[in-house]
């Protein structure tokens, strides 16, 4: 009877193979938003979900960052962060939400550090009144006109500040913001990105 000689090279191929073959996967987790639009009163949520991977189970932190943007630009505030906890079970879907609110944000630093043509005009005059005044020799008449000078620039930055006191708004258009879920104990982390609409004429909270 003849026999059929076994490859030399086919054990050590199987040796070879069996720590991939026997190597289970490593459990992890995604996470996944929902655009959305921000109401007309300056409140909403950003929808998530995680999603446990081949058996993962643990204790999520969710953060939200906003993005990028010019100097000037007003977006709404996202919620999320270490506070911000999710239990993910194994093999388990998990639904939350990431807040979003229209403040409280400073105000532009343009208006903050430039005084307005308003102020600069009162400025401007008062400086010129006390030019002018400096060459009068009468000292009542000096002082008298000094004072009004101070009651001009008082007033008319008074009516500059009412002109100006509006309540900023948002700056309309859509950003991308990304969601950031992490481990809290292995620090393992996935990310996703969502839309976030802003309607024009959305007050914000500056309290």
């Amino acid at each position: 009877m003849q026999r059929h000689a076994i490859p030399v090279f086919l054990p050590t191929l199987v040796l070879a193979l069996s720590p991939t073959l026997n190597m289970a996967a490593t459990p992890s987790f995604t996470i996944s938003a929902t655009n959305t639009t921000l109401s007309s009163n300056g409140s909403g949520s950003i929808p998530i979900a995680l999603t446990s991977v081949d058996g993962y189970a643990g204790q999520i932190g969710i953060a939200c960052t906003p993005p990028s943007v010019p100097a000037g630009t007003l977006l709404p505030y996202c919620g999320g962060g270490p506070a911000y906890q999710i239990k993910l079970t194994a093999n388990a879907t998990v639904d939350g939400s990431v807040g979003l609110t229209a403040g409280p944000v400073p105000l532009a630093t343009t208006r903050l550090n430039h005084p307005s043509r308003g102020a600069e005009a009162a400025w401007a005059f008062a400086g010129v009144l006390l030019l002018g005044f400096g060459f009068r020799r009468k000292r009542m008449r000096w002082l008298s006109m000094l004072l009004l000078s101070i009651g001009l620039l008082a007033g008319l930055a008074g009516i500059d500040a009412c002109a100006g006191s509006g309540t900023p708004t948002l700056t309309p258009g859509t950003y991308a913001y990304t969601i950031t879920a992490t481990d809290v104990n292995t620090s393992a982390s996935a990310s996703t990105t969502v839309q976030v609409t802003v309607p024009s004429g959305i007050p914000i909270n500056t309290m």
